[in-house]
Formats: C-alpha cells, structure tokens, sequence
C-alpha cells in the first residue's frame, strides 16, 4: 500500500477512501486486533483492539475501576467518573434496542400513518 499512488499522501488518500478502506480491512482481517495494536502503537499509530461488551466488562481495568453494572438482565459499562460525594447511581437498565422509538417518534411530530410506515419500510424498529 505505501506505494500505491492512491494512498501516496493525505489528500489521495481522502480520495480514494473506499479504497483504502477495502484495502485495509483485508490486510487487518489476517491478524489479531490484541496482539497487532501494541505492535502498532510502537509504530507511532494511534489505534486499539475493537473488544466485545463481554470483554469489556471481564477486563481487569474495569473491575480494578469497579466499571461493572448488572441490573436485572442487563450488563454493561458505569460511569468512568467517580465522585466521592455524589457517587453515580444506577435506578435502571437501558431501554432495549427501540424500546423507546415510537414515544420519540411521536414527541418529533410524527403521525401513526407515518411511524407505521418507517416500520413497515424497515427504518425503525422496536
């Protein structure tokens, strides 16, 4: 890639991105994101491993920040900021995944005949 006339400097680059990109994700596929982000990070890249939310909440880090919320089903990341006098509550979990869309819909304006239409259509979901 560094030769490619394509990706030869920032402006090129930013024109061929799709390309770049495409090039990129197939080279990147071959290799184990834990292991290959240190070894770029040596390099001078700014980069990190994509981590699961499994991951994520198993890491040491977040149990040493006690980071880990479990609430009924629901296991996820706390709040990063620790406040020793008002401490981050938890009263409950996250909507799921377009629990909410419908009441939103309706508070933008939207009519009935329009929300079932962005469902029907497969634009939203909930």
């Amino acid at each position: 890639l560094p030769q490619d006339p394509r990706f030869i400097d920032n402006g090129a680059r930013s024109v061929h991105r799709e390309a770049l990109k495409q090039a990129l994700e197939k080279l990147l596929a071959r290799h184990d994101g834990a292991t290959l982000a240190p070894q770029l990070i040596q390099l001078g890249v700014p980069c990190g491993s994509i981590a699961t939310i499994d991951t994520v909440v198993a890491h040491p880090h977040t149990l040493h920040r006690g980071l880990l919320v479990e609430i009924g089903d629901y296991r996820g990341i706390g709040s990063p900021v620790k406040l020793s006098r008002t401490p981050a509550t938890y009263r409950s979990a996250p909507p799921a995944l377009g629990q909410d869309t419908r009441q939103v819909l309706q508070g933008m304006g939207l009519d009935a005949q329009m929300i079932e239409k962005l469902y029907a259509a497969g634009i939203v979901r909930g």
